[in-house]
């Protein structure tokens, strides 16, 4: 029964945890136009999301992307060990 509630309590933490880490990412990295962040930085942050060329990440274009991709971030890493 603990370890059922310490699994509950990982991946209930997981998910908000990993959808503010995804804004925050989407706030700081992501951007509307592709251009308010040197294109240097982004590609050593971000070598497979700006394969479109123009600088714009498909994953922090809005913030639903974000917060969606940090989620499931959080949760896959909640359900490791």
């Amino acid at each position: 029964m603990l370890a059922v509630k310490a699994t509950a309590i990982r991946l209930a933490m997981g998910l908000p945890v990993g959808g503010a880490l995804g804004y925050g990412w989407h706030r700081l990295v992501g951007c509307s136009t592709g251009t308010s962040i040197d294109r240097r930085l982004r590609r050593s942050l971000l070598p497979l999301a700006t394969a479109r060329g123009d600088g714009a990440s498909p994953l922090t274009a809005t913030p639903l992307r974000g917060i969606g991709y940090g989620a499931v971030m959080g949760l896959l890493w909640a359900t490791l060990r």
